[in-house]
């Protein structure tokens, strides 16, 4: 690819370590993005997102424009902060791409993940032509 990456900043909120790790090398290995964030669970990325999106002056850089969020994590769930990032969307001018990750094959979760308004959902584990696919895809946005 060339010098101009697919994304400035990537937050990945999951609470496990390994596909953290593959999905990060993943995008490392695809030189897709400037900069790649990490929360263990939405509660910890409602904050990342709060501080680096909601101050207007800094916004525009610092925010991330995707985020990879896992469904299932203790504290927060991946349903439970796209409640809160639809909310906020509502009082701000947030647009994340927001594409939700999960290993569930069960037909009502994933028709409650279509049911929000996401960039996409995409089955674990990352590889590099789900990540094609996101970049190619014209987004909806949060």
């Amino acid at each position: 690819m060339s010098n101009i990456k697919a994304f400035n900043r990537v937050l990945i909120i999951d609470d496990d370590s390994t596909s953290v790790y593959l999905t990060k090398i993943t995008l490392e290995e695809m030189d897709l993005a400037e900069q790649i964030l990490r929360a263990k669970n939405g509660q910890e990325g409602l904050a990342q997102i709060k501080q680096y999106c909601l101050n207007e002056q800094a916004a525009s850089i610092e925010c991330p424009d995707l985020i990879l969020l896992d469904i299932n994590m203790p504290v927060m769930n991946g349903f439970e902060l796209l409640d809160e990032l639809q909310q906020l969307s509502q009082t701000s001018h947030m647009q994340i791409k927001v594409v939700a990750l999960s290993t569930s094959f069960n037909p009502r979760d994933i028709e409650k993940i279509r049911s929000f308004a996401i960039t996409d959902y995409l089955e674990k584990p990352i590889t590099e032509d789900k990540i094609l696919s996101l970049v190619h895809a014209s987004y909806r946005r949060i």
